[in-house]
């Protein structure tokens, strides 16, 4: 998705603005759960079709994390007049209240983010995009530090504490 608000940066040609919502909207329809405000891993994902060891739907926090640092990126370089700007942040929002649920007391995110024992252990690339996300949106106004702050400081104790390791 940045590469996208990249290129209209760059160019100044909109076809870029109008691609990046054609694609988002495309994987939105596509992979978004309404309930969880979380995306699925990809088409051959989506409950009931595939489910977790349990029985849960199977929300993959590296990709949830794609899209959520994702939109941070384009919320970074998008024009504060664009049409989709305000469905981009709520969206953007949505994850942000969402994920803060599944955070585990660690401070990491589980493989599977509503399933722990799915994929068991630690968890390091959807917990640095969430942890990134968040300080992005704290930082620029569209996230409350009052309400996210612990968020980012348990991802970040994690990220350096547990998954940076000497070696």
């Amino acid at each position: 998705m940045p590469v996208m608000t990249k290129l209209y940066k760059v160019t100044g040609n909109t076809k870029y603005l109008d691609k990046l919502y054609e694609y988002f909207s495309f994987a939105k329809d596509l992979m978004y759960d309404d309930e969880y405000k979380l995306f699925y891993r990809d088409a051959k994902y989506v409950y009931p079709k595939h489910k977790t060891v349990t029985g849960k739907k199977d929300f993959w926090a590296r990709g949830n994390g794609w899209v959520f640092a994702g939109l941070a990126k384009v919320l970074a370089d998008l024009p504060k007049d664009d049409t989709h700007r305000a469905e981009y942040i709520q969206i953007y929002q949505d994850l942000a209240e969402s994920l803060a649920k599944y955070q585990q007391e660690e401070g990491f995110w589980s493989r599977s983010i509503l399933d722990i024992e799915h994929a068991a252990g630690y968890e390091t690339s959807g917990t640095a995009f969430f942890t990134y996300g968040y300080l992005w949106g704290i930082n620029n106004g569209l996230l409350d530090e009052a309400e996210y702050k612990s968020v980012v400081d348990k991802g970040y104790n994690y990220l350096t504490q547990v998954a940076l390791q000497a070696d």
